[in-house]
């Protein structure tokens, strides 16, 4: 009897994260998925000090 209700509390289980994980938003087309890309300025700004730098 024990055996049947875990299975049945693992099966109920399961279907509510589906549920939760098919209600989710999926992730939109739009967004970069680089984060670096966002950057660039910046790392540009510190690209040539950072090679002076190491070149000494």
């Amino acid at each position: 009897m024990i055996k049947i209700l875990n299975l049945l509390l693992i099966v109920a289980a399961c279907c509510v994260l589906f549920l939760i994980a098919f209600d989710a938003e999926s992730p939109s087309t739009a967004a970069d998925p680089n984060p670096m890309k966002q950057n660039q300025e910046q790392f540009a700004r510190i690209q040539p000090t950072y090679y002076a730098n190491t070149s000494k």
